[in-house]
């Protein structure tokens, strides 16, 4: 994998993994 744009942080596959990744549980509109 080339991640040289952000390194730290990887491309979200899904907007899931975006909202798991809060700590804060998922309580937006999807």
């Amino acid at each position: 994998m080339n991640t040289t744009s952000n390194p730290q942080q990887p491309v979200p596959l899904s907007s899931d993994e975006t909202l798991v990744s809060l700590p804060t549980p998922p309580v937006f509109p999807l």
